[in-house]
């Protein structure tokens, strides 16, 4: 049987989608799923965080999932203050 390496989870907070899928291949990881949820403190396209936490010793070649931020959630008065904005 042969001996399998191990990665450590690479840290993928604050990093857009594209570039979490490459921290994790440099680190012999793949991305898995992909969720969203809204955030008050992250921004829009930034990864929240992820199903395996950072330093994490796992197999190579697991998946690792993300959670991406659509921003904050927008609310009747925020929505109608945004399109007041664009017609301007």
């Amino acid at each position: 049987m042969k001996t399998r390496d191990y990665g450590k989870s690479a840290k993928s907070s604050l990093f857009h989608r594209i570039r979490a899928r490459s921290e994790l291949k440099n680190s012999n990881l793949v991305l898995g799923s992909v969720l969203t949820e809204y955030s008050d403190s992250v921004e829009k396209g930034l990864v929240i965080r992820q199903t395996v936490s950072s330093g994490s010793k796992v197999k190579e070649g697991t998946a690792v999932g993300i959670y991406v931020s659509l921003g904050p959630r927008q609310t009747a008065t925020t929505a109608d203050q945004d399109s007041t904005a664009d017609e301007e």
